[in-house]
């Protein structure tokens, strides 16, 4: 499965699919939120796999505005 992207008022929000993640030992997906006009920085979570069916765009947007509070 590739990629999956959501554009939000913060920017591109990717989604990462299920793969293993060697920092928590187990299956899990990644959102990426990369604003535009911040020079490639960007803010990502792990979530546990479970998660993957519950990322819509209105999830990617609410995600989007607490995480854009991580950058600015």
């Amino acid at each position: 499965m590739s990629n999956q992207t959501f554009q939000t008022a913060y920017g591109v929000v990717t989604l990462k699919p299920r793969h293993f993640n060697w920092l928590v030992n187990e299956f899990a997906i990644e959102l990426k939120l990369t604003p535009p006009n911040l020079w490639g920085w960007g803010v990502t979570a792990t979530f546990p796999e479970e998660m993957e069916s519950k990322v819509t765009p209105e999830f990617a947007e609410a995600w989007a505005s607490e995480a854009i509070g991580k950058l600015v």
